[in-house]
């Protein structure tokens, strides 16, 4: 999820065929004349997602990235650009409900969405999935250059303050990961708006500042593949991508748990486009188009039916699911209301220093 900006417009030009099928289903119509316009987290699709999509309908995909929920809420409260698909957290789908910024889905017509696993499919804020498909889910951890720095060492949020590291760590550029971890670390809530454990996590963040090389949310598998970085606090399959470019990179949740994340797919208010945003979010709902999205961007897929097919290489990242339980210490990242100005000013201080 998460790494360089791009804007591309994906020409239907990759010859492919469906997943099931060699040739598009006879109900599939070709609709020549429609542009359907993405907005997703950069590097979180698969490789052949788009190209399958255009082939199978005619429409053409026009894609623009984000990298982070708050660019993705500004822009769609600004009207700055019309979308038709977006990939929010769970917390921002929530803000979108309550604003009335999300248009309701017609089930009727997604025939994978049987493909959603059991554990997803009744999200708090929108318990029938009348308005968002969970699309990927993801823990925060440590990435570690392993030839420096133990299993053992990553195991605990000590390492994100080691002064051995000066200069060679990173911390994500994201407000409620970073100050979720650092109220985590002095053994609160992620979701705490409590002024005297905030306060804690201020004064973490602000004595690690002069150790961090560069805060980002953008990039991580570039900078943690180089060894620009020896150590850092990111998205796991952001550092599953790293190990791809360098081996010795490893991923862990550290000793009491994390911060958990579910993304999910909506359809904003505002498109004009509802149908074909529809198909768009069934095919990504089919079980093979699921499991390359999973092969290509290192981020477990919500899809029960991808996680059955998935060979060997693959089946880790669905590792942390089986532990996700308050014995853990996962907790997901809930919306804080207008506790979230707290955060917004704890940040900005840090940053600034």
């Amino acid at each position: 999820m998460r790494s360089r900006s791009v804007i591309l417009l994906v020409a239907a030009s990759w010859l492919g065929c469906t997943p099931n099928d060699k040739n598009p289903p006879a109900e599939e119509k070709k609709d020549e004349a429609k542009i359907l316009s993405v907005f997703n987290w950069t590097d979180y699709i698969g490789e052949e997602t788009i190209p399958r999509f255009e082939q199978r309908t005619g429409i053409q995909v026009r894609y623009d990235s984000y990298s982070s929920n708050e660019e993705l809420l500004a822009k769609l409260e600004t009207g700055g650009a019309q979308y038709d698909v977006i990939f929010p957290s769970g917390y921002a789908v929530e803000i979108l409900l309550r604003k009335g910024m999300l248009a309701k889905l017609d089930k009727t017509i997604m025939q994978n969405l049987k493909n959603v696993a059991e554990e997803f499919r009744s999200p708090y804020f929108d318990e029938d999935m009348e308005y968002c498909i969970p699309y990927t889910w993801s823990t925060t951890g440590i990435g570690y250059d392993s030839e420096l720095i133990t299993h053992a060492e990553a195991g605990s949020w000590e390492i994100l303050f080691d002064a051995r590291f000066k200069g060679k760590i990173l911390m994500l550029d994201d407000v409620r990961a970073s100050v979720g971890m650092a109220l985590k670390y002095v053994g609160a809530s992620v979701n705490s708006v409590n002024p005297a454990e905030l306060q804690k996590a201020r004064d973490v963040l602000l004595k690690q500042r002069p150790l961090v090389h560069v805060y980002a949310s953008g990039g991580l598998p570039q900078l943690f593949g180089s060894g620009e970085v020896s150590v850092g606090y990111g998205w796991s399959g952001d550092i599953r991508q790293a190990q791809k470019i360098n081996p010795k990179v490893h991923y862990r949740v550290p000793k009491g748990g994390s911060l958990i994340y579910v993304d999910y797919i909506c359809i904003p208010a505002s498109s004009a486009n509802v149908v074909e945003a529809t198909r768009f979010i069934d095919h990504i709902l089919d079980s093979e188009i699921s499991l390359e999205i999973a092969k290509t961007t290192a981020y477990a897929t919500t899809n029960s039916a991808a996680r059955s097919l998935a060979g060997k290489e693959l089946k880790g990242l669905w590792a942390d699911l089986d532990e996700w339980d308050k014995e853990k210490g996962f907790e997901l990242i809930r919306n804080l209301g207008l506790g979230i100005d707290l955060y917004d000013r704890l940040w900005r201080e840090v940053k600034s220093r």
